[in-house]
């Protein structure tokens, strides 16, 4: 099927998920994965495909406007990042992600091409840890 075959309404639902997506991870500050994209979006789209999902999530995946996490059972999550790089810090108790713009990098960057002649494309780094909520809540009697 060519676009031209495609109904308008169609290649504009696309858009329309792709939109509703960037909205609902950029608010969620946390990883979430396809099936529980799906569901939060039915409130909004509700003929909006799994498949859909699927496939917008790894599109912007691939674009770079997503950050990407294998977690068990070969479950993929996604979070919203935009588009500048940047590392984050998980909560491992809620699950709230903060972005981390680690300077610390360029020195590293810096040492991987004295000292191994390296050119550093790109990295990932997490760190992991409590917030400061769950922290307070953990010490409140």
């Amino acid at each position: 099927m060519r676009n031209s075959d495609v109904p308008r309404d169609r290649a504009a639902y696309a858009t329309h998920a792709r939109k509703a997506i960037l909205a609902y991870l950029s608010q969620e500050r946390r990883y979430r994965g396809a099936a529980e994209v799906h569901r939060a979006l039915r409130a909004v789209l509700p003929r909006i495909a799994l498949s859909t999902v699927y496939r917008t999530l790894e599109y912007l995946s691939e674009q770079g406007s997503l950050s990407r996490r294998n977690v068990a059972h070969g479950v993929t999550e996604f979070l919203y990042c935009g588009d500048l790089h940047h590392d984050h810090a998980v909560c491992r108790t809620c699950g709230k992600v903060e972005d981390v713009d680690c300077i610390a990098m360029n020195g590293v960057r810096g040492e991987l091409r004295a000292r191994l002649s390296f050119a550093l494309d790109d990295h990932e780094f997490t760190f992991y840890g409590r917030c400061a909520e769950c922290q307070a809540s953990e010490s409140t009697p």
